[in-house]
């Protein structure tokens, strides 16, 4: 390949973005047939379609540089369309977290299409080539408008799904709500704090007035400490809860 001008760079895109379709052609039947949600199917189905719309259009846009429709082979795709093939034959698995899996491996191929066809619109643009830039940012917006339907597809039910399926208690940390966690392990805390200042303060050698008065302010102080620390467990679970909530969408929608 060579890199002497813009032009040269640009073909190179369009070979690529050829070669991509030509793949995706042959694997979006094969996901759509391994998917169980039927919704999920559908979308898979319908974005065969379009694909194979693209894969016209850039041989359109090959005749308009007087080119010949001529893919380049994208490694990147060929590497994810794999790792789908790897998820599908794979018969033992959930079927919810089956298809949350090739959710991920559709919007691997999505974001690189979308990178892909963004970086040859724009040196289209540089280039003059205004019309063969209009059928790319056809291109682009279908390909967007798939990503967002399977970021909806996966965060609205496939995902939560996924989530309750019962070999979900593989994991290898509890979840936050879980009765291993939280309230348990502060509520233990302060019950030993209260217990051991107890005990030191039994164990002094003062008065019995003096004795029960400590017992008291000590008794006083922690509880007062306790809501201390409630209120900053209580403020740090709020803060986990946003975390994890933000590493979810964040998840979804690759």
């Amino acid at each position: 390949m060579e890199m002497k001008a813009l032009e040269d760079v640009f073909l190179h895109e369009i070979a690529e973005l050829y070669d991509v379709e030509q793949q995706l052609i042959k694997a979006l039947p094969k996901m759509a047939k391994a998917a169980n949600s039927s919704t999920l199917k559908g979308a898979f189905e319908t974005h065969y379609k379009q694909t194979q719309r693209h894969a016209e259009r850039l041989e359109k846009v090959f005749k308009a540089l007087g080119r010949d429709a001529t893919p380049k082979d994208s490694d990147p795709i060929t590497d994810i369309i794999k790792q789908g093939e790897t998820v599908m034959s794979m018969k033992a698995g959930e079927p919810e977290v089956l298809d949350a899996a090739l959710i991920a491996i559709a919007q691997k191929a999505e974001h690189y299409e979308i990178a892909s066809y963004g970086s040859a619109r724009s040196h289209a643009n540089t280039l003059g080539y205004s019309k063969i830039s209009d059928v790319l940012s056809d291109t682009l917006e279908e390909e967007e408008q798939t990503d967002a339907l399977l970021t909806q597809i996966a965060t609205k039910k496939v995902n939560l799904d996924a989530a309750k399926a019962p070999f979900a208690r593989a994991r290898t940390a509890p979840r936050y709500g879980d009765s291993a966690g939280g309230s348990f392990g502060m509520g233990s805390l302060l019950a030993g704090l209260l217990i051991g200042g107890a005990v030191a303060l039994l164990y002094a050698p003062k008065p019995g007035d003096k004795m029960r008065r400590d017992l008291r302010d000590a008794a006083d102080d922690l509880k007062h400490k306790s809501d201390e620390w409630r209120n900053s467990a209580e403020d740090l679970i709020e803060r986990g809860k946003q975390t994890i909530n933000e590493q979810r969408n964040r998840f979804a929608r690759t």
